[in-house]
């Protein structure tokens, strides 16, 4: 798509959610991908279109992502509920079905993995010899994205500002990771952690996940010149030479005129992920109108200091308390001189409901959020500090379940 044709600011919104195929009883992966390409366009197929959704593969062999470019995100959980159901029914001659969630909580990540076979296998191959993609991380991540479009320098800076500085948030919002390797990890959002950890070999083209303070399309572009000579080292043939290369969590893509959120773990359901996508997307919306004083301040605000408070999201989710007064303001909090994570997100959902920006279904959903906490919070409290297989098994069954019901855990 050349920058001429691309959409404006918020009149598109691009979606994908991931999710795990996985034998029906034991729940243990199945990398069944592959063959349910395959089956649906002939061999060696690596993109199904079914209607108004593409169904495509994943770094793993046992993830399939659903993903859409719409103009809004209205009947979207429609959309995704019928597709997974879909899916589910061509899984269930192999005796498989799908699981959702961020991590699968048991799957030995070296030893499970297989890489997907066909689209990219050449660059697949390679990112495996670099980084060893058998680990959690890359093999054992599930993720929703969001793809917002922008044309021009103007609404590139006020997007990806308005993008940085909500995205330490997101964790207390998604995180939906607790477990993995059969049992509780230190952090709620343990993909993410496993995330960064995973690409430590070549430290620069992640960062501090948070990203750094660019504003114009030249200047990103620079960015991408520092992680591709630094990358050359491990890649002479320039194989990784990509947007994608650079893993921090929202990333530009230019190939579709847009910026790629990718730090929101995967929920139970349809609705689940689409009320997230919908209030991040509106408070997306509502920062990136800053203008004046506000919009600097938006702009200048430390990546040091928005990365701390993305640890600590991801480390405890809802229940991190922030005090940074000067954050706060700009999130729009005047009339309180603290706040939880998870209570923000109440004033940021309280915003955009005000503004009818959001359906009544995510306010179902957000009312739902703000009573019993993230999808990781009511995962630990079902299955317990220390639970048995039998019982994370029972737990992530149901979480199987919610999927097909388009019901929260």
């Amino acid at each position: 798509m050349s920058a001429a044709d691309a959409p404006h600011l918020f009149e598109r919104v691009g979606v994908a959610i991931d999710a795990m195929i996985v034998d029906a009883d034991s729940l243990a992966i199945r990398p069944l991908a592959d063959e349910l390409l395959s089956e649906l366009g002939g061999a060696g197929a690596s993109v199904h279109q079914s209607g108004a959704m593409r169904w495509r593969p994943a770094l793993a062999r046992h993830v399939i992502q659903l993903e859409t470019t719409a103009p809004d995100t209205a009947g979207l959980s429609e959309l995704f509920l019928e597709q997974s159901r879909a899916i589910d029914r061509h899984l269930a001659q192999a005796g498989c079905r799908l699981l959702p969630g961020a991590m699968h909580p048991w799957m030995d990540a070296a030893g499970e993995f297989e890489l997907f076979p066909h689209r990219d296998h050449r660059i697949h191959q390679h990112l495996h010899r670099i980084f060893d993609c058998g680990q959690h991380g890359w093999s054992n991540l599930q993720r929703v994205k969001i793809h917002l479009p922008f044309q021009g320098d103007e609404e590139f800076g006020r997007l990806h500002a308005a993008i940085r500085l909500l995205l330490p948030l997101i964790p207390a919002l998604a995180a939906a990771s607790p477990y993995a390797d059969g049992r509780r990890q230190v952090a709620m959002d343990h993909g993410l952690t496993a995330y960064r950890g995973a690409r430590t070999r070549v430290p620069s083209i992640i960062g501090q996940v948070v990203p750094e303070p660019i504003y114009t399309i030249g200047a990103y572009h620079d960015l991408l010149a520092t992680l591709y000579q630094e990358i050359a080292v491990h890649d002479p043939e320039g194989l990784l030479q990509h947007e994608w290369l650079n893993a921090r969590g929202a990333i530009a893509r230019f190939d579709r005129n847009d910026i790629e959120i990718g730090v929101i773990d995967s929920q139970e359901c349809a609705g689940a992920n689409l009320a997230i996508v919908e209030i991040i997307v509106a408070s997306v919306r509502a920062l990136s109108q800053a203008s004046g004083a506000q919009a600097l301040a938006q702009r200048n605000y430390a990546t040091s200091a928005l990365a701390k408070l993305f640890d600590a999201c991801i480390r405890d989710a809802e229940a991190v308390t922030i005090t940074a007064w000067d954050y706060l303001r700009l999130l729009g909090v005047t009339r309180h001189s603290q706040r939880s994570a998870g209570q923000l997100w109440g004033d940021l959902i309280e915003f955009a409901a005000a503004d009818g920006a959001l359906s009544a279904a995510t306010e179902r959903h957000a009312e739902d959020y703000l009573r019993r906490g993230s999808l990781a919070r009511r995962l630990v409290e079902a299955a317990g500090p220390e639970p048995s297989h039998a019982a994370l098994h029972g737990v992530y069954q149901h979480l199987a379940d919610c999927l097909q019901a388009d019901e929260r855990f």
